[in-house]
C-alpha cells in the first residue's frame, strides 16, 4: 500500500429539520427529516469531535395555531478545530431555520 495514509470509517455531517404544527395544545402534525450533508474521513486512529448547533423558533399564527420549527446540524471536526466547527454549524443553521420557518408558514397559509 506504500505511503498512503489509512483513513477511518466515514463520519457524517448531518442536518435534522423538525416542524410541529399545533392547534391549541393539540399537535396536528409532527414532522422530522434527517439528511446526511457530507461524509468526512479522518486518518486512522483519529477520533473526531462532533460539534452540534440547534436552534428553533415558535411562530404564533393566531386563532390558537402555532408552528415550531427546529434545525440541528452536527459536524465532525478535529478536536483543535472545535471552535471553527461551531461557528460553521451556527452559520449554516440560522439561515436554514429562517428558510424552513417561511416554508412552514406558507404551507399553513395554503391550508386556510
Amino acid at each position: 500500500m506504500g505511503d498512503e495514509e489509512k483513513l477511518s470509517e466515514g463520519h457524517n455531517s448531518v442536518i435534522e429539520v423538525s416542524k410541529q404544527y399545533k392547534n391549541g395544545s393539540r399537535v396536528v402534525e409532527d414532522d422530522t427529516e434527517s439528511e446526511i450533508l457530507a461524509v468526512h474521513r479522518f486518518p486512522e486512529g483519529v477520533n473526531p469531535a462532533h460539534v452540534g448547533f440547534n436552534a428553533s423558533i415558535t411562530v404564533n399564527l393566531g386563532n390558537y395555531e402555532s408552528v415550531k420549527v427546529g434545525v440541528l446540524v452536527s459536524l465532525p471536526a478535529y478536536p483543535e478545530e472545535i471552535d471553527d466547527a461551531f461557528v460553521a454549524a451556527r452559520n449554516w443553521v440560522m439561515p436554514r431555520l429562517l428558510k424552513e420557518k417561511k416554508m412552514a408558514e406558507e404551507k399553513l397559509k395554503g391550508r386556510r
